[in-house]
């Protein structure tokens, strides 16, 4: 999961957004370096949305209830541009 946040940054008023990596462990070395790599940060999925405008939902579609139940993220999500790109993929037995 993602989110964007935006500031002024006293260009023209225009606003710069920062992309957070919204995580169960956003201290994983793997999530550290695409960070690094993007120029972005890592942060708890609550945290991620708290500071969000928009928000984008990648997650496997098995997860979703989980997800929503965990941290008050239902909660936190009111308000929010969600942007639901929940993935429904299955394997094949």
């Amino acid at each position: 999961m993602s989110a964007t946040s935006g500031a002024p940054s006293g260009e023209r008023g225009r606003r710069q957004a920062t992309l957070t990596y919204g995580a169960r462990n956003p201290e994983k070395p793997e999530l550290a370096a695409l960070a690094v790599a993007t120029a972005s940060r890592t942060a708890t999925i609550a945290d991620a949305i708290r500071g969000a405008r928009v928000v984008l939902l990648a997650v496997p579609s098995a997860s979703i209830a989980e997800l929503l139940l965990t941290d008050g993220v239902a909660d936190l999500l009111n308000r929010k541009a969600v942007i639901d790109a929940t993935n429904n993929i299955r394997t094949l037995s």
